[in-house]
């Protein structure tokens, strides 16, 4: 839809519908870090030597790894408020899943759905930031990601080891999911795709705001018939 005619809107609030992505992001770099703080107690609960240790740790990983992919196609197809309360729903019960679980298999499986959940936060923050944000202000954007992230990380550090030492490490994961699930009401009650579902001007290309994105195999094909996706793929590291 063709928003040209209309204002654009206030800062604060294209920092508010980024915000709550931006606020799962943190989370998954919190959650990333967090079982090198536990990992004594998880040794203890779960019975575990260092290789499955390692393994509990990877599973967060290899979901999030899979899921590169198709979070790009997925934001696309569905819109960010969507994906990212699914997103937050899902790392909620992971979370939730991993601090209560009685058993590895369940440990395993709430890892796992966190690392797939969570994957999809950077994407959609960037394709918010291109909705709500002027061209200009996307180096911002992106280094505020990035603090958020670290953020995240850090937290994981200290802080949650005195939590741990004073409550649990299950209650203290489990506050963490608990968080993310009223997270997940919050960006589905609030968030919106494009400041024209607020009245407002949007800062997408007017491509974008009249055709919207492509279909899933055509967007696809677009990305993996460029030559830049190659040379940043075999240059990247």
């Amino acid at each position: 839809m063709d928003t040209s005619d209309r204002s654009y809107g206030p800062l604060w609030l294209a920092w508010l519908m980024w915000g709550l992505v931006a606020t799962l992001y943190c989370i998954g770099f919190f959650q990333r870090m967090a079982p090198a703080v536990i990992a004594d107690d998880l040794m203890r609960d779960f019975s575990l030597d260092g290789v499955m240790l390692g393994n509990l740790s990877a599973m967060y990983f290899y979901a999030y790894a899979a899921m590169q992919i198709p979070t790009g196609l997925l934001v696309d197809q569905i819109g960010a408020r969507r994906l990212a309360s699914i997103a937050c729903l899902i790392a909620a019960l992971g979370i939730l899943v991993f601090s209560f679980g009685s058993s590895l298999w369940l440990a395993y499986l709430g890892r796992f759905l966190v690392g797939a959940s969570v994957a999809v936060a950077w994407v959609t923050c960037m394709k918010l930031a291109g909705h709500w944000f002027p061209a200009n202000r996307f180096a911002t954007v992106t280094g505020v990601a990035l603090l958020l992230g670290n953020v995240g990380g850090i937290t994981a550090g200290v802080p949650l080891a005195v939590g741990v030492d004073l409550f649990g490490w299950r209650l203290m994961m489990g506050v963490s999911g608990f968080l993310t699930l009223v997270l997940a009401i919050i960006t589905w009650l609030v968030l919106r795709d494009d400041p024209s579902e607020y009245g407002y001007r949007s800062h997408a290309p007017m491509v974008v705001q009249n055709h919207g994105s492509l279909p899933m195999g055509a967007a696809l094909k677009s990305v993996v018939t460029r030559k830049d996706t190659w040379l940043l793929f075999f240059g990247g590291g």
